[in-house]
C-alpha cells in the first residue's frame, strides 16, 4: 500500500470494522443495497449523518440524582433518551440541538453541584452508529428502489448524501 501512496494512487479497502476505517481511510463511502449512500472524509460524515451526541455522565450514588438528571436532560434538550446505565453512570443520547456542544456542556457545568454530577462526557456520534443508522434504514431503501424503475444515481460534486 505505501508503494501506491507515495504514487498518490488510490486504494480501496472493503470492511465492516470501523475502527480499521477511522485509522486507515481520508475518505469514506457507505453503501447499502450496492448503492453508495453517502461519501466524504470521516469528519464530514459523522458531522452530516450523525444523529447527535453522546452525553455519558457520572454522579454520586442516589436513585433521587439519576431520575432528576434524566428529566433535566428531556426537559432542555428534547427526544433525549437514556441508552444504558451502569451503576452511577448513564448515557444518553441527544439529538442535534441550537446551541449544540457548547451549550450541553454549559448547562451540565452551570448544574454539576444541584444535579450530584461528578464528572460528564460530550462526544460525537460514532462512524459505527452512522453506519448502524444506514442499516436501519436499509428497508426504506428497499422499498424506494421498488417504486423507482430504471432511476440513475447522481453525485454532488460536495461531499454530500447522492440522490437517485
Amino acid at each position: 500500500m505505501s508503494t501506491s501512496l507515495c504514487a498518490q494512487n488510490s486504494d480501496v479497502i472493503l470492511s465492516f470494522s470501523m475502527e480499521e476505517c477511522e485509522a486507515l481511510c481520508t475518505r469514506l463511502a457507505i453503501m447499502v443495497n450496492g448503492r453508495f449512500q453517502c461519501i466524504g472524509s470521516l469528519q464530514h460524515i459523522k458531522s452530516r449523518f450523525g444523529r447527535g451526541f453522546t452525553v455519558k455522565v457520572h454522579l454520586k450514588n442516589t436513585k433521587v440524582s439519576m431520575e432528576a438528571l434524566t428529566r433535566f436532560m428531556q426537559l432542555h434538550f428534547p427526544k433525549t433518551y437514556l441508552k444504558d446505565q451502569h451503576l452511577s453512570m448513564l448515557e444518553y443520547h441527544v439529538p442535534v440541538t441550537a446551541g449544540g456542544v457548547a451549550n450541553i456542556f454549559d448547562l451540565l457545568e452551570t448544574n454539576k453541584t444541584a444535579l450530584n454530577i461528578t464528572n460528564f462526557l460530550v462526544s460525537q456520534t460514532t462512524l459505527e452508529e452512522v453506519f448502524i443508522n444506514f442499516a436501519k434504514d436499509q428497508k426504506s431503501y428497499e422499498s424506494a428502489d421498488a417504486s423507482s424503475q430504471g432511476s440513475t444515481i447522481s453525485v454532488d460534486s460536495q461531499d454530500d448524501r447522492m440522490e437517485s
